[in-house]
């Protein structure tokens, strides 16, 4: 309810649905928006885990993609994400809403960002927060406050590209037309990549941005997974990986599997909706 009437303050003026069953028949979409080819689900974190909740490794994959077939656009919003992350779960929906500032980037001056810097911005409009990345690049006004970011590290999933883009965001509520691509130009020509990977939440975006800047998609990864303990989610699949839970559980069996475990232990798990995999090889002279 509170990101139904939030929705509707912010575009006053259009139709907002909550409940539709029209489109993807007969699943129930919390939030449509039709002139913005835009829906939304509110995901609450009890109810759409595997075990409590019945939602299987498909299932919000699925709903995103019966959307897609329909030319809408599917954000899911975890509780979680709504309770502690606000004000940026707002500003991803208003930007996509076409609401917020604008700001040109050919008006902003390229600049490389100092670690402290980097980890405050993320922390403020990043839904990951914080990254371990080495080479940090911003976009800043005229009064040197950072509008944009754009970081890149080591490549940590497939060792067949040399880097990753890591994150990348702007200030709340901020749009920063060109942005993306004047910070990975810059990227290119000063550290000389022979290649590079990102992936793309499918959760919460289309992969657009990686395609504007010249990526190309490679793959989808399949839907991945978090542990969640009386309703609330602890933490991803990497953190409770089998070889880390005797030191993490109180009963830990080595003779049973990672989900064995943590069933045995009362967790549970919620799927996501995969990533898009986006990469750029760049040939050598």
């Amino acid at each position: 309810t509170e990101l139904l009437e939030y929705i509707k303050s912010i575009i006053p003026s259009e139709i907002v649905e909550g409940g539709n069953r029209t489109h993807i028949r007969p699943l129930e979409l919390d939030i449509n928006i039709p002139n913005k080819n835009l829906a939304i689900e509110y995901n609450g974190i009890y109810w759409h885990s595997e075990i409590s909740g019945g939602k299987s490794r498909l299932y919000h994959l699925n709903k995103t993609t019966e959307c897609k077939k329909c030319g809408i656009q599917l954000i899911h919003v975890f509780e979680q994400e709504w309770l502690e992350k606000q004000e940026i779960v707002k500003s991803i929906i208003a930007t996509r809403l076409g609401i917020g500032n604008s700001v040109y980037a050919r008006k902003l001056r390229v600049i490389e960002v100092d670690h402290k810097s980097k980890s405050e911005f993320l922390q403020r409009n990043h839904l990951q927060g914080d990254d371990r990345s080495g080479i940090r690049i911003g976009l800043i006004d005229d009064g040197g406050q950072i509008l944009s970011l754009m970081t890149f590290c080591k490549s940590r999933y497939d060792k067949n590209f040399q880097y990753e883009l890591s994150r990348f965001c702007t200030a709340l509520n901020t749009r920063v037309v060109g942005g993306a691509s004047k910070m990975f130009s810059y990227f290119i020509k000063r550290y000389n990549p022979d290649s590079v990977v990102s992936y793309s939440d499918k959760r919460w975006f289309t992969g657009g941005i990686y395609t504007s800047i010249g990526m190309t998609q490679k793959n989808d990864t399949p839907p991945s997974y978090s542990y969640t303990f009386n309703g609330k989610i602890v933490g991803n699949r990497m953190a409770f990986q089998k070889h880390k839970l005797a030191k993490k559980l109180a009963n830990f069996r080595p003779d049973a599997s990672e989900w064995e475990n943590m069933k045995n232990n009362g967790y549970d798990r919620i799927w996501d909706c995969g990533h898009g995999k986006y990469f750029l090889k760049i040939l050598s002279n």
